[in-house]
């Protein structure tokens, strides 16, 4: 997993994701259910794509 560039990218794009939306599009005027809710949403995409991929899967010992 540590080589897996398509790991890195997802995380990294779940983490620069957040802090854009958060800083850039001013989303912290909104209020803190509806960051919380737009939160869990990319994160959520990030966790399902990390977690489709094949060399996780392997080292979590879950079937293909």
């Amino acid at each position: 997993m540590r080589k897996s560039g398509r790991f890195w990218i997802w995380l990294l794009t779940a983490g620069g994701t957040n802090i854009t939306a958060l800083k850039e599009l001013n989303l912290v005027a909104l209020d803190w259910k509806v960051q919380m809710a737009i939160l869990a949403i990319i994160v959520g995409f990030a966790v399902y794509a990390i977690s489709t991929m094949p060399a996780v899967r392997k080292a979590l010992g879950l079937r293909s």
